[in-house]
């Protein structure tokens, strides 16, 4: 094109003559893409099952910390409560905890009823 004319894209194909070859597909690259289809689909699947596998152990783990906070309320709510659940020493042992701050409660009462006015220290033990 010496005049530097535009020729359009399809007149310049008809002349070089492309348009009418025939284009071969090699047999081998069918084969090739139909086995990167299957590994790729394999992958895929592979990759899918371990995020499911993850994704359960995780609920799993999840579920064992909420079960595990679970019982720590109880064993709270329960001591609260006065309820106390274990082995019979853990009571006993609360048992006479309990026993020695109500006497601690107690001498300290006597001490300030005593420091307060001698003379009725001694009438509230003759009752």
């Amino acid at each position: 094109n010496p005049r530097g004319y535009t020729i359009p894209l399809d007149k310049r194909l008809a002349a070089d003559g492309r348009g009418l070859q025939d284009n071969t597909i090699n047999d081998n690259f069918a084969k090739l893409a139909e086995a990167l289809y299957i590994a790729d689909r394999k992958a895929r699947e592979a990759v899918d099952m371990r995020a499911n596998i993850e994704k359960a152990m995780a609920a799993k783990e999840k579920e064992g910390q909420e079960q595990k906070l679970r019982l720590i309320a109880q064993k709270a709510r329960d001591e609260r409560s006065g309820i106390i659940r274990g082995d019979p020493e853990e009571a006993e042992a609360a048992e006479r905890d309990e026993l020695r701050k109500d006497r601690h409660k107690e001498r300290e009462r006597d001490r300030r009823v005593k420091r307060a006015n001698p003379g009725k220290a001694e009438k509230m033990r003759s009752m």
